[in-house]
């Protein structure tokens, strides 16, 4: 019960921390550019 409680929230988490992490490469791959 408490996994299936759980596993919501952790997705969201997960993709949020995705997102965060293709934004900073995609920030990092302009700066190497310039």
């Amino acid at each position: 019960d408490r996994l299936a409680d759980c596993a919501p929230a952790g997705q969201g988490s997960t993709r949020l921390f995705y997102q965060k992490t293709h934004l900073a490469t995609q920030i990092q791959g302009q700066i190497q550019q310039k």
